[in-house]
C-alpha cells in the first residue's frame, strides 16, 4: 500500500462525493429490493473506493482481498457512524421538542 498526503485528501473528497451519490441510489434500491440492497451498498462502497483511488492517485491497494476487505470495513464503519449520528440528531430533536412544550 502506498499513500501520499495530497493524494489522500483528494481521494477522501472524491470518495465522499461518489459514496454519497451511490448511497442515495442504494437507498432507493433498498426500498425496492429489501435485503439485496445491502449487497448493493457494499458494491457501491467498492465502486466509490475504486473511483476515488483512480482519480485521487494517492491510494494503492494490492490484491482483490484487500479491496474487498477495505470496502467491507468502510461500509461497516459508515453504517455505525450513520447510526450514531442519527441517534444523536434524534436525541437533540427530542430535547428541543420537550423544551418548547
Amino acid at each position: 500500500m502506498h499513500l501520499t498526503a495530497l493524494g489522500f485528501v483528494v481521494t477522501i473528497v472524491v470518495f465522499a462525493v461518489v459514496q454519497s451519490a451511490l448511497l442515495l441510489i442504494a437507498h432507493v434500491l433498498r426500498r425496492l429490493l429489501g435485503l439485496l440492497a445491502y449487497l448493493g451498498m457494499v458494491v457501491a462502497t467498492l465502486l466509490a473506493l475504486l473511483i476515488a483511488a483512480a482519480v485521487g492517485g494517492g491510494l494503492q491497494l494490492d490484491g482483490w482481498k484487500t479491496w474487498i476487505g477495505a470496502s467491507l470495513l468502510i461500509w461497516i464503519l459508515s453504517a455505525i457512524a450513520t447510526g450514531v449520528l442519527t441517534r444523536l440528531e434524534d436525541s437533540r430533536h427530542r430535547r428541543r421538542h420537550k423544551s418548547t412544550n
